[in-house]
């Protein structure tokens, strides 16, 4: 299994920073068969969406979250015009500083070899966060940089399409290759609670600059 992208924003790297710091799980899903696969919520104020395919796609047999049907087109606007996409996501009350996308898949010899995924916020798309033109049928894992989102509330949901299959019946699965706590999972969501600056109360100035006046009168009395 190879860690093959790690996609860093321009101001990541004007900070000089090497890549997305670890931070709290927010919601995590197994690569598992199904129509639709449950997240495991972890992050407070947090309710999932399911892991789930488009209407152009089929489950596949097999033990993963294996799908077939991807379109055998040459790029994304024609995949995304047949529906052949997988996705993900959750909703959260409360607001969350993103901190990174974990996720582990591979392809059949004849499954799509590009797949591309894009972020939405509150259904508004953000753009295309992670793209691989030569997926691996012998698998790998992406670590998406995702420090550019801050202050998150609402839904958060990715698209993964993917094109340029050789057959209909190639296959694309997610994985589950990455460790969290006991278990292993095939999508991790990382993110931390944005904290917000706490007011000082009113008065508290005001008994401040009243101390600074009765150490300065004591300063007095003691010259």
């Amino acid at each position: 299994m190879e860690i093959k992208h790690l996609l860093i924003p321009a101001v990541a790297l004007a900070a000089g920073l090497a890549g997305p710091a670890k931070a709290a799980t927010v919601v995590a899903f197994k690569g598992v068969s199904g129509s639709t696969v449950n997240g495991v919520e972890e992050g407070a104020g947090v309710s999932q969406f399911n892991l789930g395919r488009s209407i152009g796609l089929t489950q596949n047999s097999g033990a993963t979250f294996n799908s077939r049907d991807w379109e055998e087109g040459t790029d994304k606007a024609s995949a995304l015009a047949n529906n052949n996409a997988i996705f993900w996501g959750f909703n959260t009350t409360s607001a969350y500083d993103l901190t990174s996308l974990e996720i582990s898949y591979d392809r059949s010899n004849t499954g799509p070899s590009n797949i591309a995924i894009e972020l939405f916020l509150n259904g508004a798309l953000q753009g295309e966060i992670f793209g691989d033109s030569d997926v691996s049928p012998t698998g790998e894992t992406a670590l998406v940089d995702l420090s550019a989102f801050n202050a998150v509330v609402g839904s958060v949901f990715f698209r993964l399409s993917g094109w340029g299959a050789s057959s209909a019946n190639g296959t694309f699965d997610i994985e589950n290759e990455l460790a969290l706590g006991s278990e292993n999972y095939g999508i991790i969501i990382s993110g931390d609670l944005t904290v917000p600056a706490v007011p000082l109360p009113a008065s508290l100035p005001l008994l401040a600059a009243g101390l600074g006046g009765v150490f300065a009168l004591r300063r007095r009395k003691a010259g």
